[in-house]
């Protein structure tokens, strides 16, 4: 790619555990893998035309967030900024007409038990609104089609029972129930389709479960799941299942929509071993997996990369690259776009919340 930035060295060290990619499952099921490319071109001040990763400089106590060309050579553009407790930095979205980014900021409570805001910046002119209160952290609340809403979750534990909750709240204030469930571990609202319905993943006692709106669609297994995916026509879900049948193995399951009793595993990669991270390229029929150097049938000795999403035009990939030879032992980590030209630092920005032009 003519003018693009080459791969900068890492800036901080990742855990040697699998905590850097797991988490131990739930919380990090939500962190860092579920970005949302935008569509519609728009401004940002007199910066050129191109294809923009919109990235978080995280700090402990405030985020930056940016616009960092990957098409062309420019410097990072600053859109706004958001405070929260310290070490808790912001997850989000751009919404799917690329004028805003919903931001997850854990703002309330103590630092061991934060709670979280939904707030909106509008990425034309750098306001902030907010939206919600009493969330859990580390979301990526998915828009709806027409960029006019959110779902988010939100745990609450009365009388030694936890209820996970469900909730829509759209840019004109207005927030909604749309399910809530009892017993519940967890509730992770991944996307709308495109009628507007919405794809939630539930964790229970009994496993994983797939929800659209309220209706309960498939048992998904007795595992935890993550990095769920819904395709581009709403016709399938791509997830990461946490096998422990011997020891644990991450596996890359497809379940068809209109068919969920049916499991259909991507078949490129079911020999390849295991993997983490999705990503569903626009007019796909098949996602793209992240995979495991160490137990795929040809080994990369360059490292890894975890898949975050497409740009809406297919043409850049976001990733997390890791330099380690496995997800045990899986080295430092940098952000990267992968592009037909080559790869773009996405660095010194910290973390991925989607794509949008101009």
């Amino acid at each position: 790619m003519s003018g693009s930035r080459k791969s900068a060295p890492p800036r901080r060290r990742a855990p040697v555990v699998l905590a850097a990619l797991a988490a131990a499952g739930l919380i990090a099921v939500v962190a860092a893998f579920a970005a949302r490319g935008g569509e519609r071109a728009i401004a940002f001040n007199n910066a050129p035309p191109g294809t923009y990763a919109i990235m978080v400089r995280a700090d402990a106590t405030a985020d930056t967030i940016v616009a960092l060309p990957v098409d062309h050579e420019g410097p990072a553009i600053p859109l706004g900024s958001v405070t929260h407790l310290r070490g808790h930095n912001a997850t989000g979205t751009v919404a799917p007409d690329g004028t805003r980014l919903a931001l997850i900021v854990a703002d309330e409570g103590a630092v061991s038990r934060p709670t979280a805001s939904l707030l909106i910046l509008d990425l034309r002119d750098g306001s902030v609104r907010r939206l919600a209160s009493g969330l859990d952290p580390l979301q990526a609340p998915p828009w709806d089609p027409t960029s006019r809403s959110v779902a988010v979750a939100k745990t609450t534990r009365t009388d030694g029972t936890t209820t996970a909750t469900i909730l829509r709240a759209g840019i004109d204030g207005t927030v909604n129930t749309v399910a809530a469930f009892a017993g519940a571990l967890g509730a992770f609202p991944f996307a709308f389709d495109p009628s507007g319905a919405l794809w939630s993943a539930v964790i229970a006692g009994r496993g994983s479960t797939l929800y659209r709106d309220e209706g309960e669609v498939s048992a998904l297994g007795p595992y935890v799941t993550r990095d769920w995916e819904l395709s581009p026509d709403g016709s399938a879900v791509a997830y990461i299942e946490t096998n422990t049948d011997e020891g644990l193995r991450y596996v890359p399951r497809v379940v068809d929509t209109g068919d969920a009793e049916r499991f259909a595993p991507e078949t490129q990669l079911l020999a390849s071993g295991e993997t983490l991270g999705v990503a569903w390229r626009p007019g796909a029929s098949t996602p793209t997996f992240g995979v495991d150097p160490s137990t795929a049938l040809t080994a990369d000795e360059g490292g890894f990369d975890v898949p975050l999403a497409f740009s809406s035009d297919g043409n850049a990939l976001a990733v997390q690259h890791w330099s380690g030879a496995s997800y045990r032992k899986p080295g430092t980590v940098r952000l990267e776009a992968v592009t037909p030209d080559g790869r773009v630092s996405l660095e010194p920005a910290t973390r991925f919340l989607g794509w949008t032009a101009r």
